[in-house]
């Protein structure tokens, strides 16, 4: 099993990636509101102990169609060439040698990159590590590569075909520090599907000091299109760093062509995160983190960029949720004890809110 710290994204050009890394940093505001002046110090709460037990699904359970209109997919716009995936051979030993894949994986499986998650009428927000993990070519210029090669969905549950509004990005504004955090503007007008009627409306931003009102009885929830079993996360984890099972599963289990939710997920305090193996160093004052503590539920390869959401049964209006988090990695798909890590998403809210503005002033800027 894989035990570094991984990043929760998958991009294919030559294969299905594993994108692996060390845990970077911050997340997201709010929209136009006023920004929080600072970045939060977490609370010093008792650590959260969760419960050994087999890991298993790590998604949970499918959304209704009038949820979650909000949530955004990233998705390679250019089609793969079956040649390209086996001459990277990432897939091929992940098969055991089986080329036959080419032809049995969905499109829409090869082609998902990123979640992400409107935040503004024409901004979506995801992670940096979304947008940088691109083929060796684009590398020098992975914003230009982005921008010529990914498009934007909003406002549907499929990941099939042309369903939703799809959106060409027009630029992409990284977030100060190095924080893992990326602003994809897109204009409406240039979208190619979807009904003014169906238009999704933009995610509300937690406020910069809700932090300090969670306990362990604060829950969230998460949402993605990414891997719904632990085997297949941990066969990829496998083969990326060639040392591939006897028991690689012969075809990689598929991400979801359905949003995923997955939750209650409880709040673990920083000090019982900076716990975990390997987290120590990486895990900063402006991420957060939250876990299953029967180890079953959790973010996994494909949901990076997508959101964590303040449970609405905690007194919130469900047709009103609140932004958290932005899904960042973990060490493990579902393992106990190992809670994924999230950029706090108030934490960026002046930095998100300046984009957005210095855009309606028409000075958005197209790199970092």
């Amino acid at each position: 099993m894989f035990r570094g710290l991984r990043h929760r994204c998958v991009w294919r050009v030559a294969a299905v990636a594993v994108c692996l890394g060390l845990l970077a940093a911050a997340t997201a505001g709010a929209q136009q509101a006023t920004p929080p002046v600072a970045t939060p110090s977490p609370p010093d709460i008792p650590q959260v102990q969760a419960v050994d037990q087999p890991a298993a699904v790590v998604e949970g359970v499918g959304v209704p169609p009038t949820e979650a209109r909000w949530a955004a997919e990233i998705y390679m716009s250019t089609p793969i060439a079956p040649a390209a995936l086996v001459k990277d051979h990432f897939e091929e030993r992940l098969h055991n040698g089986s080329t036959d894949f080419v032809d049995q994986r969905p499109a829409w499986d090869v082609s998902h990159i990123c979640g992400g998650v409107l935040v503004a009428r024409n901004w979506v927000l995801t992670a940096w590590h979304c947008i940088k993990d691109v083929p060796q070519a684009g590398r020098a210029d992975p914003i230009r590569f982005f921008k010529a090669h990914r498009r934007i969905r909003i406002g549907s549950h499929s990941i099939i075909g042309q369903s939703g509004t799809i959106c060409p990005p027009i630029a992409v504004v990284r977030a100060p520090a190095g924080g893992d955090l990326a602003l994809i503007r897109i204009d409406r007008p240039t979208c190619t599907t979807g009904l003014d009627s169906d238009d999704p409306a933009p995610i509300r931003i937690a406020g910069p000091d809700d932090w300090r009102h969670y306990t362990r009885a604060t829950t969230f929830t998460v949402y993605g299109w990414g891997m719904t079993r632990k085997r297949a996360a941990d066969a990829m984890a496998a083969v990326s760093t060639d040392k591939p099972a006897d028991d690689t599963v012969q075809f990689l289990d598929p991400q979801s062509p359905w949003l995923q939710k997955a939750g209650p997920l409880d709040f673990v305090p920083h000090k019982a995160c900076v716990a975990t193996p390997n987290y120590r160093g990486f895990v900063t004052a402006s991420m957060l983190c939250a876990a299953d503590p029967k180890g079953v539920m959790d973010q996994c390869n494909g949901d990076s960029g997508g959101p964590l959401v303040f449970d609405p049964s905690q007194g919130n209006d469900p047709t009103v949720p609140v932004l958290v988090g932005i899904v960042h990695g973990s060490a493990g798909c579902a393992q106990p004890h190992t809670p994924g890590v999230y950029v706090y998403a108030p934490a960026f809210g002046g930095w998100i809110a300046r984009t957005v503005g210095q855009a309606g002033a028409g000075r958005a800027r197209g790199g970092p």
